[in-house]
């Protein structure tokens, strides 16, 4: 799988060095209306504009693919999920987001965020209190969680449950199952 790893760490590169502010957009299709945050600069120079979940989902990316936490573009990133942090919408949007794209990711993005904090380890318990205590008061009284923006269909429960409770899961300080188990495992030896 190394060859499929680098080339995806490649395009990853690719599409974050096209923008020098660190963060990341959906699209590389430059003028797509699927770089949801929109576009900046002239006509002949416009860049998508980074927002949250894609920044999350393109740190996800290079760390998967072996870039280390130190390295220049991977601290870029984070240091651009630090900067524009937020828990209660996605950020990166212009204050006029029309269409409502911040709430409308929000537990997409809290999932994905979640993640990430994961991936970077100890260092940021602070994100992992604030995005598990943003979960618990979105809560609804049937146990389901429910987005009022529907932009991207987390006006159904079961989608907005699904990422809540897996941004919860990543936020846990609980051992995941097979981590207990290795550990009961190991301590058998």
């Amino acid at each position: 799988n190394a060859p499929v790893l680098a080339r995806a760490k490649q395009w990853c590169e690719k599409i974050a060095s096209s923008t020098p502010r660190g963060g990341f957009y959906f699209t590389s299709q430059l003028g797509s209306t699927l770089n949801k945050a929109g576009q900046v600069g002239d006509d002949e120079k416009r860049t998508p504009v980074p927002y949250g979940s894609a920044t999350c989902d393109g740190l996800g990316i290079l760390l998967l693919t072996g870039s280390k936490i130190d390295a220049t573009l991977t601290s870029q990133t984070v240091e651009w999920l630090k900067s524009n942090r937020a828990y209660d919408q996605v950020p990166g949007f212009p204050k006029t987001d029309e269409i409502g794209w911040n709430k409308g990711l929000h537990f997409y993005y809290l999932a994905a965020l979640s993640r990430c904090v994961n991936q970077l380890s100890g260092k940021h318990e602070f994100a992992k209190r604030s995005i598990a205590s943003t979960i618990c008061q979105l809560q609804r009284k049937d146990g389901s969680w429910r987005n009022e923006a529907n932009q991207m269909r987390e006006d159904e429960t079961l989608i907005a449950t699904s990422f809540a409770l897996i941004a919860l899961g990543n936020t846990s300080q609980k051992k995941s199952g097979v981590e207990a188990e290795k550990s009961n495992t190991d301590s058998n030896k």
